[in-house]
């Protein structure tokens, strides 16, 4: 679809995500923000992690010195309201400084009001709080056509576009009801009755993004996927939102030098939505038209919570039993407020975004919980750890629930150091190491990697089932330290051990890490 929404991600007015890279071309160029973000409609599912999404990236932007920033929230973000305040920003931005224009909220298609513009015959859309698809709520959404004519007429500018949002698509894996609500940010609704939008010109219909130079998007889902809020710091979120607005405070600064590039934004944004949604999001970047260079001057990351302790909430438990006081490095919390949902009856482990990790039995003792709340733990260290300097590591063909016997690979790529460490945390939390292992008669687990070939391993999904979870480090030396720990941790429930050595093995190290979980079922 030539729309520039169409273009990212999810089919979407480009809407399917589009993420940012704004800066400066030279010391005097100014960045402004148009940030829209909303929870409350009128007539479709409420959100709940949409206005979230919108602060933070207001607070980032300001943070980060932009010059002029609006901020619409819920019924505040009309159509009109919307319009005029880009018209505001296009008409007071001077050539050459950047307007990021984010929108956090649901999306929706529609057939092409021009036919024959659309490859498959589908407009995409924003759909605000007060939409319906009758009068007057039908005149409460902005199209991909009317965007694309936005961005022609601003070519003087850089513009950076972020949609949190989705058209269509379906679910990566399916979501359990005992970790909570699910809400999607694809709010469908039926065909448009006594539609008082004006029809696009054929000229406005067939813009194409690709003709624009001035223009960065970024993807939060591809076309058949949908975007989900996920819970990250016990706060419904969009991980494209939350990933954006941590790389402009200075997360994305991989070589430490106080500014983000377009490569260390589109590295960092990758890869963090990809772990933060557990694999069920995968962003697209879309920079059609080869857009210019573009570098953001930004502040110091935010530092690392490594001492938090998770949450858990423990369901259908005998009343008055002692399971939490028998746990470490826990705050029991209401489901809705969870990172770990132990459903006691069952025994299933389950995260807050809808997957279940293990299945401990209906026996399985607070012993049994421990090593896999010590595992979630593990594994945000190592999310943190892998933010400004990742390494890709991917499920093929796809994050999805994969079944028995189903033959599978990892692949990992994207290395600029030359060795490698690996090891899984099973679904029981046990810690297995895997590589290096010169001895072994396949070359591929001596641990060595080239430049720009990527290493790939095939499996076969067996028992026990759950989620497992393949950790990778390159460096340009092995870590003997990392190594060690690993090999005298081997075979043993140990996530929480390892938690502090794998710190100590990786402090004031160059390296690049990265892991992804594997999710199983009978």
């Amino acid at each position: 679809m030539r729309a520039y929404v169409r273009t990212i991600a999810a089919r979407t007015l480009l809407l399917a995500l589009s993420f940012c890279l704004f800066a400066a071309t030279s010391a005097r160029a100014e960045v402004y923000g148009l940030v829209v973000g909303i929870d409350k409609y009128q007539h479709l599912p409420s959100l709940a992690g949409a206005v979230n999404d919108a602060r933070d990236i207001d607070n980032a932007l300001r943070t980060m010195g932009a010059k002029k920033v609006i901020l619409l929230l819920d019924g505040e973000a009309t159509r009109d309201k919307i319009l005029q305040s880009w018209r505001d920003l296009t008409d007071e931005a001077a050539p050459g400084d950047t307007i990021v224009f984010s929108y956090a909220g649901h999306g929706g298609q529609e057939p092409e009001r021009v036919v024959g513009s659309e490859t498959d015959r589908l407009d995409e859309t924003f759909q605000l709080a007060g939409f319906q698809n009758i009068r007057p709520g039908n005149r409460e959404r902005i199209l991909d056509d009317e965007i694309n004519l936005l961005f022609a007429k601003a070519r003087h500018l850089k513009i950076i576009f972020l949609a949190d949002s989705c058209h269509s698509g379906t679910m990566t894996r399916g979501f359990d009801s005992r970790s909570g609500v699910l809400r999607t940010r694809l709010g469908g609704y039926g065909a448009i009755i006594d539609d008082p939008l004006p029809k696009p010109t054929e000229a406005t219909a067939a813009l194409n993004p690709e003709d624009l130079d001035n223009i960065v998007y970024f993807g939060a889902v591809r076309d058949d996927q949908v975007v989900q809020e996920i819970k990250i710091d016990q706060k419904p979120r969009g991980a494209l939102s939350w990933s954006f607005a941590r790389a402009l405070r200075g997360n994305a600064d991989t070589d430490k030098n106080g500014k983000v590039n377009t490569a260390e934004l589109a590295r960092f944004v990758t890869e963090s939505v990809r772990t933060r949604s557990s694999g069920r999001q995968h962003p697209q970047m879309t920079p059609r038209g080869k857009p210019a260079e573009i570098t953001l001057n930004v502040g110091k990351p935010e530092p690392d919570e490594f001492e938090r302790p998770a949450t858990l909430s423990i369901v259908n438990a005998p009343a008055n039993n002692s399971l939490g006081g028998e746990l470490t490095n826990v705050t029991l919390a209401a489901r809705e407020n969870a990172d770990l949902i132990w459903d006691y009856a069952s025994g299933d482990m389950l995260t807050s975004n809808g997957d279940v990790i293990a299945h401990l039995g209906p026996t399985a003792s607070a012993a049994d919980a421990q090593a896999i709340v010590d595992k979630w733990l593990l594994l945000r260290d190592l999310a943190q750890l892998a933010e400004t300097n990742p390494l890709s590591v991917r499920v093929e063909p796809n994050d999805k629930l994969h079944r028995s016997g189903e033959q599978i690979a990892i692949q990992l790529g994207g290395h600029n150091h030359p060795k490698l460490t690996a090891f899984n945390l099973a679904v029981d939390g046990t810690v297995q190491f895997i590589l290096p292992a010169p001895q072994d008669p396949d070359p591929r687990y001596h641990g060595n990697l080239k430049q720009g070939q990527p290493l790939r391993f095939p499996l076969k999904v067996v028992a026990p089932f759950g989620a497992d979870h393949l950790v990778a480090i390159a460096a340009n030396a092995q870590n003997a330290q990392l190594i060690n720990a690993l090999k005298k941790l081997d075979g043993r429930k140990a996530a929480g051990k390892l938690r502090p050595l794998l710190r100590q093995a990786l402090d004031g190290k160059t390296f690049q890490l990265g892991y992804t979980g594997i999710f199983t079922a009978n």
